[in-house]
């Protein structure tokens, strides 16, 4: 009987000693999980751009979810698509494929998304399973597991990211946990960075209005001051430059029909020459499909956002043109048609140079120009 009472002693002390381990390894890595957390928020409370957020969500959140290589996505302007912001360690044409993808794509990134859910894969061939044109795309790692988790801040989606985890394993609730609260860390600082980017661009279109507003004040008193249209018109053109354009001619119609160019403004008055050449590759041509004899013909404006394009679509453009456009360094313009008390009088062009904003300022000159065209 006293045998039987101590090893039942034994086994209760084993048992509170068994416990007592265990709450000291689950005190060990709650301490250790809000450490991680902690110097994660340190690190994207520093970020400053989206750019510099989806740098530290790929290369120290990922790592701290023990995720091996992933991707994250963000939904782009209009809320319809899909567009790469970093990745690491995926395979080529895995990251070809997240690149740009629509929101309504078969892809788990994009479910992932629509239904503010998380997707969890123990294997690669649980996730070829449900997705079976990823089957084809290799791994990162051979067999992995996948988790695919949304991002959301304030009940709008942001974006998603994709963790590739090197062994197949079961996800275990508290390592769904753990990983949904790095998620929520994330997409914090992704909203906040993305807040202040709308607020800095919101400051900068209103500037840009109230600049517009003021040209227009500018240039409606000059065409209120002069009767010589002529002189007026370029004078008017010339306030457009450089802040809409990077260089503007102005092309009267003549009575026979055709037009000649009367004037040409460009910031870099060295280019002067080579902007009014380009009239001789522009005959009178009233069956042209672009330029500014077609502008005069049907009375529209015409946007031409990527030169590169236009220019290599267009069967009627000599080479002499392509190399003018290129020294140049033209990549969008919009011509757009000057009318007086229902007269078509001709037409302004205006093009850009700024390779990494094409078409966005001959359309705000198109704006600027729409108050005073009819005069």
């Amino acid at each position: 009987m006293r045998l039987n009472t101590c090893i039942e002693e034994r086994a209760s002390f084993d048992h509170l000693l068994s416990d007592s381990e265990a709450s000291l390894w689950q005190a060990r890595e709650a301490a250790a999980l809000d450490t991680a957390l902690m110097e994660l928020n340190r690190s994207l409370a520093s970020a400053r751009t989206t750019a510099e957020v989806a740098e530290t969500i790929v290369h120290e959140a990922f790592p701290r979810m023990g995720a091996q290589s992933g991707a994250l996505v963000l939904v782009a302007r209009g809320g319809m698509r899909l567009e790469l912001a970093k990745s690491n360690g995926l395979p080529q044409e895995l990251a070809e494929l997240l690149r740009s993808f629509s929101l309504v794509a078969p892809l788990p990134l994009a479910d992932a998304i629509r239904t503010d859910k998380p997707l969890w894969f123990g294997s690669s061939e649980a996730l070829a399973a449900r997705y079976p044109q990823l089957e084809r795309i290799p791994a990162p790692e051979g067999p992995s597991a996948v988790a695919v988790v949304p991002l959301t801040e304030g009940g709008e989606p942001l974006g998603a990211m994709t963790l590739h985890f090197k062994n197949q394993h079961t996800f275990e609730q508290d390592e769904r946990a753990r990983i949904l609260q790095f998620a929520e860390l994330c997409a914090q600082a992704l909203g906040r960075v993305r807040a202040k980017e709308s607020a800095v661009e919101a400051a900068s279109l209103l500037r840009a209005e109230v600049r517009r507003r003021e040209l227009l004040i500018q240039a409606t008193g000059l065409l209120d001051a002069s009767p010589q249209y002529e002189a007026t018109l370029t004078a008017v053109g010339q306030l457009g430059v450089p802040v809409f354009a990077d260089w503007c001619a102005l092309d009267i119609r003549e009575d026979s029909g055709g037009f000649r160019r009367v004037a040409v403004t460009t910031k870099d008055n060295t280019k002067i020459g080579l902007a009014r050449e380009l009239q001789h590759y522009h005959p009178p041509d009233f069956c042209a499909l672009r330029g500014t004899a077609r502008v005069l013909q049907t009375g529209s404006p015409e946007l031409v956002s990527t030169m590169n394009d236009a220019l290599r679509a267009d069967e009627c453009v000599e080479p002499g043109q392509i190399d003018a456009f290129k020294e140049l360094g033209c990549t969008s313009y919009i011509i757009v048609p000057l009318v007086a008390r229902e007269r078509l009088l001709g037409a302004m062009t205006f093009v850009s140079t700024d390779p990494t904003k094409p078409g966005t300022r001959p359309v705000s000159a198109r704006r600027f120009f729409r108050g005073c065209a009819t005069i």
